[in-house]
């Protein structure tokens, strides 16, 4: 459960905020990438929390590959972060 990988803070009902889990069972870093600009949209989230790699690991893709994505996943939410 992706969930259990999440700070419990998160899920309190005590704050004033929402959890969306777009946790995709089986997607790789490739997948996370390529479907960021779409929900980054759809939800126009404060937060993201991004659990990657796992997947491609399991996959047997290379480390420099896997590392190469995540990279490029977190220069596109800065660039985002810097633009709003």
């Amino acid at each position: 459960l992706a969930y259990r990988f999440l700070p419990i803070h998160l899920y309190s009902n005590t704050k004033n905020y929402s959890v969306i889990n777009q946790g995709v069972v089986l997607i790789n870093s490739t997948g996370i990438l390529n479907n960021l600009n779409e929900n980054l949209d759809k939800y126009n989230p404060n937060m993201v929390i991004i659990m990657a790699g796992i997947n491609d690991i399991r996959k047997k893709n290379q480390i420099n590959n896997i590392v190469y994505t995540i990279k490029n996943t977190l220069t596109k939410l800065k660039t985002i972060l810097i633009f709003v």
